[in-house]
């Protein structure tokens, strides 16, 4: 997939970011942090590799922390608190980010998730043939794995 200028916004628009990168995957995790961060029942985000990103109004981002071991930083709207950006932090100088779908314009999305995580955690059940995770370990496990692969491979298979 070829390096794209990306835009996107939150829900209100006064926060807003462009990214230059390719999308590796599209996930969605059922964890608790993901349902509360993203106030739905499933966080359905791509992942991107970063060249470069700009916050077009970063005084309107505040990112934090919602568990250990500090992984993600997740970006937050000051004006509608609603979901930016993740950043993942986990590796020093990654240039990973998580971006939630509904910040995308639909030209951006990626068709298939790899993967639904945390699955154990969901609030309802989702009825495809797309592999399900249940638990936290399994869970990063398959994330990293899925990572790994398309980092460095392009490829979710």
């Amino acid at each position: 997939m070829p390096t794209k200028i990306i835009k996107g916004q939150c829900s209100c628009g006064q926060s807003q970011f462009e990214l230059e990168g390719d999308a590796l995957f599209r996930i969605i995790c059922h964890c608790n942090i993901c349902q509360k961060y993203n106030r739905n029942k499933y966080a359905d985000n791509t992942v991107f590799k970063v060249k470069s990103m700009q916050m077009t109004t970063p005084e309107n981002n505040i990112f934090e922390y919602h568990r250990r071991p500090q992984m993600v930083a997740r970006g937050r709207c000051s004006q509608c608190n609603m979901p930016t950006v993740e950043k993942f932090t986990a590796i020093a100088n990654s240039n990973i980010v998580i971006i939630p779908n509904t910040n995308l314009s639909d030209e951006h999305l990626l068709k298939l998730p790899a993967a639904h995580i945390c699955y154990a955690s969901r609030q309802l059940d989702i009825d495809d043939k797309i592999k399900k995770y249940n638990s936290d370990l399994m869970s990063q496990l398959a994330f990293s794995w899925i990572l790994f692969k398309t980092y460095f491979f392009n490829s979710t298979n």
